[in-house]
């Protein structure tokens, strides 16, 4: 029992396996032999080994222990690993007939707790928190049972607090975890706590009470007690929590402002206020990043559509065209009628040594009676509308005074042969 003390729980399963062949001599059974090696090998990470001593107390009845912690022990094993509730009820009931101790009424406090049973759980919790006030454990299950029991939080918070300062107090206390470990002391019916149940109590208790502010609807304080904790997967979704509600009640706010607001400026109690803008200049480094994000090297596009546009982009070769190609281009235009274009007459012209006048076809020029008989025709006409007008003229010249008439025969032959021209 020593080296368990001292953290040796190696050497202490070699001084129990002695003790284990003639446990009687040492006025204890071969189950508490068992139990506490079964203790020793929970310290050193092997459950197997533990589970196969404590299966063996259990189901050998001459292996019954004979100590109290073991006998209390036995019973919880058999609640949590068996699920034998009605063996583990009788258990602790006869351990605490025979001497009531803290350790007997807080694991028969947390089988009533399990089976629903409040109000007898509470009962023990108590009793055994007026035996042993200084011990986390009874605290934070009496914290337990108010939180998630009778739903009263606000006992609940204080129930936690206690069992952290208390979990605080034993961790910072040098041996603190093994005080009134070993039979025959006057502290034995005390809770026994372990360097790791102290770490784990303290945890427990932080994360507790940030559920229970959580409850009283106080999530500043929830969240201060969970980033206490040790950072664990659990702890996570609890702050994930508080921040994803944060963010809710911050929309709503906003929501809420934004329509009120709206309602007022409809109303016209209040008038939109627009801040003005400051414009500044920008700085010197600032056009040079800019430059330089102007000059910076562009990868070239190879996608089918930037070929294209690339060679859409490149310009044609200018050819100069020579006067043959032009005349070549020009030879069978000519101008028409509104019509239409009208082809180029199929006749051949030729140009005579002395004079430049055309000489047209014997098929298109015209006989010399017709063109005496139009001329006879036309100057008849011109005739008639010359004496009028000269009659017109001269009286309107006599009104104005003018009694110079001019030469109308002369004027009319003038006249005949420019428009006969």
């Amino acid at each position: 029992e020593m080296h368990f003390a001292l953290h040796n729980p190696e050497a202490a399963i070699t001084y129990f396996t002695k003790v284990l062949k003639c446990a009687q001599d040492a006025a204890l059974s071969s189950g508490d032999v068992l139990c506490e090696i079964a203790k020793c090998y929970d310290a050193m990470n092997q459950p197997v080994d533990a589970e196969r001593c404590m299966a063996r107390v259990r189901d050998d009845p001459k292996s019954a222990p004979v100590r109290l912690t073991n006998r209390i022990w036995v019973a919880w094993n058999e609640f949590e690993k068996e699920q034998n509730t009605t063996k583990a009820l009788k258990i602790l009931k006869e351990v605490n007939e025979i001497k009531r101790t803290p350790e007997g009424l807080y694991a028969l406090g947390r089988v009533y707790a399990n089976l629903s049973q409040f109000d007898a759980a509470d009962a023990c919790f108590m009793e055994a928190c007026e035996l042993d006030p200084t011990s986390p454990k009874i605290w934070l299950e009496i914290g337990t049972l108010y939180l998630k029991g009778f739903k009263l939080p606000d006992i609940a918070v204080k129930a936690f607090g206690r069992a952290r300062e208390l979990a605080t107090a034993l961790k910072l206390k040098e041996g603190g975890c093994s005080i009134g470990h070993g039979y025959g002391t006057d502290v034995e019916g005390l809770t026994k706590h372990t360097d790791a149940e102290v770490v784990s109590l303290e945890n427990d208790a932080r994360m507790f009470s940030g559920d229970t502010f959580q409850e009283l609807g106080r999530p500043s304080h929830a969240l201060r007690e969970y980033e206490a904790c040790i950072d664990s997967a659990r702890i996570q979704i609890r702050k994930l929590k508080i921040i994803i509600w944060a963010v809710v009640l911050l929309q709503r706010a906003f929501r809420a402002h934004r329509e009120r607001r709206a309602k007022q400026v409809y109303a016209g109690a209040q008038r939109v206020v627009l801040e003005p803008v400051v414009m500044r200049s920008a700085t010197h480094e600032e056009h040079e990043r800019y430059d330089a994000f102007q000059r910076r090297p562009r990868p070239k596009k190879t996608t089918e559509a930037a070929k294209k546009y690339d060679m859409m982009r490149v310009r044609k070769q200018h050819v100069p065209i020579e006067q043959k190609d032009v005349m070549e281009l020009m030879k069978d235009f000519s101008l028409g009628t509104r019509h239409g274009a009208v082809p180029p007459p199929e006749t051949k012209t030729t140009k005579p040594a002395g004079r430049e006048k055309s000489i047209t076809t014997a098929q298109n020029k015209p006989s010399q009676s017709k063109v005496k008989r139009s001329l006879l025709v036309f100057e008849g006409a011109n005739k008639a509308s010359a004496t009028a007008t000269t009659t017109t003229s001269s009286k309107t010249k006599s009104l104005m005074g003018f009694d110079k008439k001019p030469n109308a025969a002369t004027d009319n032959r003038k006249s005949t042969s420019t428009l006969f021209r």
